[in-house]
């Protein structure tokens, strides 16, 4: 069985650049700000857009709980010159 090692995230939201790396189970822990929640929102987001179902679209709103906003919402220091990747 394959299982992905490595997570590396740049410019979404507060995650400049960073790489995790990951096993079966993998805990998050970390002062308020540090990027916990921004990790969890870049895994959501990528599963919600790795196969969408739509027209090509990026979808921002995870779910009635989760709303993303838009590009510039997402990238880091709101600087719609920069790309993100997951």
């Amino acid at each position: 069985m394959s299982f992905i090692k490595k997570i590396r995230i740049k410019n979404f939201k507060n995650l400049e650049d960073v790489e995790i790396d990951v096993k079966p189970l993998t805990f998050l822990f970390g002062p308020n700000g540090s990027g916990k929640s921004s990790f969890i929102k870049a895994m959501m987001f990528l599963s919600k857009n790795l196969f969408p179902l739509n027209t090509g679209k990026t979808i921002y709103k995870i779910s009635d709980d989760v709303d993303l906003g838009s590009y510039k919402d997402i990238v880091t220091n709101n600087d719609v010159s920069k790309e993100y990747s997951i």
